[in-house]
């Protein structure tokens, strides 16, 4: 059947247990893990749609670093709610999920580098109920309230390491252009580099969002963020995968820098991305 599929669309991504194309992520609370690999041993796990060996929530919710196939993680919930279940089809008298609640959901699948998939069921007039609709635009005003203005705006950076002589090709300034096929990359050799990004001015910040050029795999293992207004350097968070994107949660604090340590890394880190929010909307 995936073949047949395929034949028609290649580029139509298959979910399942173990994909093809992106894998469940072994619960149905919307949350991936922390540490969140795109990859994941279907071969060596010798997974398959019906086939969950082990503690596979382990496994289906982080990935496996180095795995054998591509196949990042979807995570699904539903907005309705039975009690603390979801609510898979429509209940008029059902309680839905807050717009505070899926904003917490989408930190914690596409800011750990998965894909927010929402069940939004249908009413029995065959549309969508009002009391859904409100709550996603809630959600929708919230999000966009968070994340529609980048605090890097403006801002210019600098790096320790370089690719080659190619600094107007690699440069560190791609994070901040707003392209996805430009990027900041270090020689092969290099699989940590510090980044530091000076800020047009002091902004307050407690969100960081880090994107890896995925076309080129996932790379970063480890990582640890850090400012400073005016004065020396303070760690504000630290983390392990980044992926597709990653959005750190922190403190609120007030910086005129901001430093990016690539700790580790699978091979030389290939960033596409950087963004500094202020989330002053959620409460979380």
């Amino acid at each position: 059947m995936n073949q047949t599929i395929l034949d028609v669309n290649s580029q139509c991504v298959i979910f399942s247990n173990g994909g093809p194309g992106c894998r469940w992520v072994g619960n149905e609370n919307g949350d991936a893990a922390e540490t969140n690999w795109g990859t994941i041993n279907i071969i060596g796990r010798g997974l398959s749609p019906s086939n969950l060996p082990g503690n596979y929530e382990s496994y289906l919710s982080g990935g496996d670093e180095g795995g054998d196939t591509w196949c990042p993680a979807e995570c699904d919930f539903s907005i309705q709610q039975i009690g603390d279940h979801n609510g898979w089809f429509y209940g008029a008298d059902d309680s839905r999920k807050t717009a505070r609640q899926l904003m917490d959901l989408y930190y914690k699948s596409v800011g750990r580098n998965g894909v927010f998939l929402m069940n939004v069921p249908p009413s029995d007039q065959g549309v969508i109920d009002a009391k859904e609709k409100k709550v996603i635009e809630e959600f929708t005003a919230m999000r966009e309230s968070v994340f529609g203005t980048n605090l890097a705006d403006g801002a210019t950076a600098t790096a320790t390491k370089v690719r080659g002589s190619y600094a107007a090709k690699y440069g560190p300034q791609n994070l901040l252009d707003g392209n996805f096929d430009t990027y900041f990359a270090t020689d092969d050799a290099d699989a940590a580099v510090d980044i530091e990004i000076t800020l047009s001015g002091s902004k307050t910040f407690n969100r960081v969002m880090l994107q890896e050029y995925i076309p080129l795999g996932q790379r970063v293992k480890s990582f640890t963020v850090q400012y400073k207004n005016g004065g020396g350097w303070t760690t504000w968070k630290s983390g392990t995968t980044i992926g597709y994107k990653r959005i750190l949660m922190g403190p609120s604090v007030t910086a005129d820098a901001v430093k990016i340590q690539i700790k580790s890394s699978l091979a030389c880190p290939v960033l596409n991305g950087f963004g500094l929010y202020n989330d002053t909307v959620s409460g979380l």
